[in-house]
C-alpha cells in the first residue's frame, strides 16, 4: 500500500534516512518492519523562523 505523508524535520533529521523512517513510524503508529521503503516527492525549506525546517512530502510503501 502506498501512502502520501508530510513531515516537518530539522535539517539533520532530513539528511538521515533512518530518522525519516522513525518519523514515519511515529506519525503512522505502525511497526518499522511494515515499511518497505519511501520516496521523497517534494522537499522544501521553511526559513521563516530562527530555526530552519525541512518540509518533506513522501510516498511511503507500507506492507
Amino acid at each position: 500500500m502506498q501512502k502520501i505523508i508530510q513531515l516537518r524535520l530539522s535539517p539533520q533529521q532530513a539528511a538521515d534516512d533512518s530518522a525519516i523512517l522513525q518519523q514515519i513510524v511515529e506519525q503512522e503508529s505502525i511497526a518499522p518492519a511494515t515499511i518497505t521503503g519511501f520516496n521523497i516527492i517534494k522537499k522544501s525549506i521553511d526559513a521563516r523562523s530562527r530555526t530552519p525546517w525541512i518540509n518533506l512530502k513522501l510516498n511511503a510503501y507500507i506492507n
